[in-house]
């Protein structure tokens, strides 16, 4: 679809607008025997947002994990979804790495981004900065979260 579209000159609308850049939130939560779901990072770090992020983290990663089941969200996976209550979408992308010290021998986590709006096109654009992103997590690399959101924030208002 991507192909046909950019051969024939077919501008897509940005999803947002330069006054929503605001309110887009990446963020990393990884799986912890002892409380589940935990948020590990995310930025914008210091704003504040009209709901918690710690809250629509744990929520984004539980929905994901009764919809693909525990053992089913250990590949690399993307989904964008609809968030209703909080009228906001997000791009959730699931993956995982070995490591000996936990329970089951690997490390499970999930990246997000939040947005006011997320059309399909974008999507597929994320999920190719996310499996980057991944692959910096899995081989332990650093990776600096503002450089990714700047990114992210660019596919969102179509400067990509």
């Amino acid at each position: 679809i991507e192909v046909l579209l950019s051969s024939h000159n077919i501008s897509i609308i940005p999803s947002i607008s330069e006054e929503e850049k605001h309110q887009i939130i990446l963020l990393k939560v990884v799986w912890d025997d002892m409380v589940g779901p935990k948020l590990e990072t995310h930025f914008p770090e210091y704003e504040s947002f009209q709901f918690s992020i710690v809250k629509v983290a744990q929520q984004l990663y539980n929905t994901i994990l009764s919809l693909y089941g525990y053992e089913n969200i250990t590949h690399a996976e993307g989904v964008l979804l609809n968030i209703k209550n909080i009228k906001q979408y997000a791009y959730i992308f699931f993956d995982s790495y070995l490591d000996e010290y936990l329970r089951g021998g690997e490390q499970r986590f999930m990246l997000g981004l939040i947005a006011p709006k997320i059309n399909y096109f974008e999507s597929l654009k994320i999920k190719e900065i996310f499996i980057e992103i991944s692959i910096k997590i899995k081989e332990k690399g650093e990776w600096n979260i503002k450089k990714y959101w700047e990114q992210l924030l660019k596919i969102l208002l179509g400067q990509f």
